[in-house]
C-alpha cells in the first residue's frame, strides 16, 4: 500500500513540477524577457498566483516521495541493474534540478524582482540577472525533461532487466 500511495504522490507532484519547469523555462521566461520592462507586469502576476512556490513545493514533494521509493528498492545488487542505474541517474538529476531551483533560480528571481519593484530604467544588473534567470530556466527545463523521459521509459527499462 505504501508503494502505491508514494507512486501516486510522486507522479502527481512530478507532473506539476516538470510541467511548470518546462513551460516556464522554455516559454514564459523567454517571452517575459522579450517583452522588456512590460514583462515585469506578467512576472508580478505569476508571482501573485504563487506559481514559484507551487513549483518548488511540488519539486520537494516529488523528491521526497522518490527518495522513499528508491530506499524501498535499494540494494547494491539492484543499483547495478539497468533499472537501478536509470533510477539512480533520475535521483541525481532530480536533486540537481531541485538544488538549482532552490539555491540559484529562486534567489536570482528574488533579486530581479526587488530591482524591478524599485522602479527606474533597466540597469546592467537587471540585464545580468535576467540573462541568468533565462539560462537557469532553460537548464531546469532540460533537467525535468530528462526526468520525464527516464520515468516514461521505466517500464521499457524494466522489461530489459
Amino acid at each position: 500500500m505504501e508503494v502505491a500511495v508514494l507512486r501516486l504522490i510522486h507522479i502527481s507532484a512530478g507532473i506539476m513540477w516538470a510541467g511548470s519547469a518546462i513551460i516556464t523555462g522554455w516559454f514564459v521566461i523567454p517571452a517575459i524577457r522579450e517583452a522588456g520592462p512590460q514583462g515585469g507586469a506578467v512576472m508580478r502576476g505569476i508571482v501573485a498566483r504563487r506559481l514559484p512556490q507551487a513549483a518548488l513545493a511540488s519539486g520537494v514533494v516529488t523528491i521526497l516521495a522518490g527518495l522513499r521509493l528508491y530506499q524501498l528498492r535499494f540494494s547494491m545488487a539492484w543499483v547495478w541493474t539497468l533499472e537501478g542505474m536509470a533510477l539512480t541517474l533520475a535521483l541525481l538529476v532530480g536533486l540537481s534540478a531541485l538544488g538549482l531551483g532552490m539555491f540559484v533560480q529562486r534567489p536570482t528571481a528574488t533579486k530581479l524582482s526587488a530591482l524591478a519593484a524599485a522602479g527606474g530604467p533597466p540597469s546592467d544588473e537587471m540585464k545580468r540577472l535576467s540573462d541568468r534567470l533565462g539560462r537557469i530556466g532553460s537548464a531546469l527545463a532540460w533537467h525535468t525533461t530528462t526526468l520525464v523521459l527516464i520515468m516514461a521509459g521505466l517500464r521499457l527499462i524494466q522489461s530489459w532487466s
